[in-house]
């Protein structure tokens, strides 16, 4: 099993988070994932070449980048430089978008934007000529080939990964039943271009929050949690998992507070605990690594069983980053040397 980080909710400045990804490769982290949402945190094409600098071997990549806020060709050039400077270490994150684009007034990517940017990006970066929209292009110094990680949690973008994607990073839950619609989805993408869903890596990424007190570990995600259900609520209706309706009121009045508020990126996580407090401890375990390090031990075995390779964690909020990171590379890495 390999292990990747996401810096997500890490809003320090660029010194920092040189320091801790170099920090992170020391650790045993393969993969280091940096976030693009503009207006929330520093940007990661840059961020990444100066990592590249004070490692050696993790793997490199974005978490998520959309094609709506970086044309595919601005993707590709910004892929492949980094790919040079550390040495054939680049991967791509791409994805509908969340943050990134929703606080610029646009919405997520549809389907068909997603997969008309995966094959433009594949093409220029591996130096091929791109017939688009009535334009005639390619990257002057392409000829390599970055793999492209689709990640969704939605069926539609999961199918689209199974059937484009060098790699699929699903972010659906723990959840045995949601792994196993999840996967379903991925394969259906897979089967219906002619692939075997073992062609693309199988990633899991999932919000990570751990305690030797499991309840306060629940405490601390769900906020987090809170983003999800907001997003996938559909979703879990088809696991069986759907709330009650008092609980549904209360997730979209969530909504509507954290439309302005935004609690998911939040700089107040104790405020943020409090608004969320509410969700019942079986959402923090069905759809988070979160509890004790031997409670999550346990689920990556799970997820490992499952064919995944990578398992990326995704710390809740700056206050919690650093210990998250350093209790799990500490408590749950070395269990899978």
């Amino acid at each position: 099993m390999q292990f990747g980080i996401s810096f997500g909710a890490l809003y320090a400045p660029t010194e920092r988070i040189v320091k801790l990804a170099k920090e992170a490769e020391r650790y045993g982290f393969d993969y280091i994932w940096l976030p693009d949402s503009q207006l929330i945190y520093r940007d990661p094409y840059m961020n990444l070449a100066l990592i590249a600098e004070v490692t050696t071997h993790s793997k490199l990549g974005t978490l998520v980048t959309s094609p709506l806020t970086r044309h595919p060709s601005v993707i590709a050039c910004a892929a492949v430089t980094l790919d040079e400077i550390s040495n054939g270490r680049a991967v791509i994150g791409l994805g509908a978008g969340d943050s990134s684009v929703r606080r610029i007034g646009l919405s997520p990517s549809t389907s068909k934007q997603l997969s008309e940017a995966i094959d433009i990006i594949r093409k220029l970066c591996r130096g091929e000529i791109v017939d688009f929209r009535g334009a005639r292009f390619g990257l002057r110094f392409g000829g390599r080939r970055i793999p492209i990680y689709v990640v969704a949690t939605g069926l539609k973008m999961l199918r689209l990964g199974g059937s484009l994607g060098d790699g699929v990073v699903i972010h659906s839950g723990t959840n045995s039943t949601l792994l196993d619609l999840a996967l379903k989805a991925v394969k259906e993408g897979a089967e219906a271009a002619g692939r075997k869903i073992e062609s693309a890596d199988l990633v899991h990424m999932g919000f990570c929050a751990l305690s030797e007190d499991r309840l306060e570990a629940y405490r601390e995600v769900k906020p987090s949690i809170m983003w999800f259900l907001v997003r996938y609520l559909p979703l879990l209706k088809e696991t069986g998992m759907s709330l009650s309706g008092e609980l549904i009121g209360r997730v979209e009045r969530f909504e509507e507070y954290s439309e302005e508020h935004d609690l998911h990126h939040s700089g107040e996580w104790e405020k943020a605990m409090e608004m969320a407090s509410f969700l019942p401890d079986r959402f923090a375990n069905d759809l988070a690594y979160a509890g004790t390090p031997e409670d999550i031990t346990k689920k990556i075995r799970e997820i490992e069983s499952r064919g995944f390779k990578q398992v990326i964690i995704r710390p809740t909020s700056t206050e919690y980053w650093e210990s998250t990171f350093r209790t799990f590379a500490e408590h749950v890495i070395p269990n899978f040397r």
